[in-house]
């Protein structure tokens, strides 16, 4: 999971439940300010990608790599070395900047860039169905009561959090990602 923040700590949450909470889910961020958040949120690993070393570490090692970054001057190049050998890399956070990485980068590791923004009435009910099925996690409701009120009267982070992935969840992709878990149990490096 790359991006640490309302959308990345509802997915980090998310991705510790698949595969019967086995998933090694790794939460990447450009520091390591966010790590123990993120520990807590139920990421099993962390990767500080200004760590050069720790990249090159997990050089082609992610199946998976959800990114919810939006900021400006993210290093894609840096996070497609990342991918393994038929690797998939998908982004639901809207960047301020275009995407920039080198084609190799993506030809190289046969990998797949793709996005998201959301899904069908189906899979929308399959990610509801989820969270029932999880009651760790914070609760989903069809409507956000939350969803008009300002980004500063939000009191708390899992508010802003929830709030955040009512309003912009890819359930298209964790739909793809727990049919993956039901494909294969080989899916051990989940992002």
């Amino acid at each position: 999971m790359i991006g640490i923040g309302g959308l990345g700590h509802m997915g980090i949450m998310w991705a510790s439940k698949l595969n019967d909470a086995s998933a090694e889910v790794t939460a990447i961020s450009h520091n390591s300010n966010k790590k123990e958040a993120a520990l807590k949120l139920g990421a099993t690993k962390f990767l500080d990608t200004s760590d050069e070393k720790a990249v090159k570490e997990h050089a082609r090692y992610f199946d998976y790599i959800l990114c919810t970054a939006n900021g400006k001057g993210q290093d894609y190049a840096n996070w497609m070395s990342i991918i393994k050998l038929d690797g998939t890399f998908c982004t639901v956070g809207i960047p301020e900047a275009p995407i920039s990485f080198g084609a190799f980068s993506v030809i190289g590791a046969r990998a797949s860039f793709t996005g998201s923004l959301i899904g069908s009435r189906k899979e929308i009910e399959d990610m509801l169905k989820f969270v029932d099925e999880h009651p760790e996690l914070p609760p989903l409701s069809r409507s956000c009561p939350w969803r008009r009120s300002t980004r500063a009267s939000r009191s708390s982070a899992t508010e802003r959090c929830a709030s955040a992935w009512c309003s912009r969840t890819p359930p298209l992709e964790w739909r793809r990602l727990l049919r993956l878990k039901a494909e294969s149990e080989s899916f051990q490096h989940a992002v």
